[in-house]
């Protein structure tokens, strides 16, 4: 259980331009890095063993369910509400119903980004057996 001290100093590293904090579940590294993942947009990355590889966050082959606890659950409706909305004006809802099966269809993944602290320490306030180890700050 991490202590209200310790999330001082995780959000301290956070917020910070160049932090790194460091955590352990069960037998996987978890370090968090302040990045860049495009211009003027920063974001808190989540390393899980040194390797951030996103294909594990995507429904198929590769999709590994034990990143669903440390990673930002994402989704997309098929179609947009405006598109919805176009479709029952022309059609009428109860044909667009019967028609369209996945209207209110969503795609769901799993991202290794937080856009905020906040969001991230939500998440990670649920996990059970997850340990601080420590904070760093990156040395350019």
């Amino acid at each position: 259980m991490i202590t209200k001290d310790q999330w001082e100093e995780i959000e301290k590293a956070l917020k910070g331009s160049m932090g790194v904090v460091k955590f352990k579940l069960g037998d996987k590294q978890i370090a968090l890095e302040k990045r860049f993942i495009k211009e003027n947009v920063m974001v808190i990355c989540v390393f899980i063993n040194g390797k951030l590889d996103q294909k594990l966050g995507w429904p198929g082959d590769d999709y590994d369910p034990a990143i669903e606890p440390i990673w930002n659950k994402r989704s997309r409706s098929v179609y947009s509400p405006a598109r919805k909305q176009k479709f029952i004006k022309i059609f009428g809802k109860r044909r667009v119903k019967q028609e369209i099966e996945d209207l209110d269809k969503k795609y769901e993944w799993y991202e290794p980004f937080f856009k905020t602290f906040a969001s991230m320490q939500r998440k990670y306030k649920k996990i059970e057996d997850l340990e601080f180890v420590r904070t760093d700050f990156v040395r350019l």
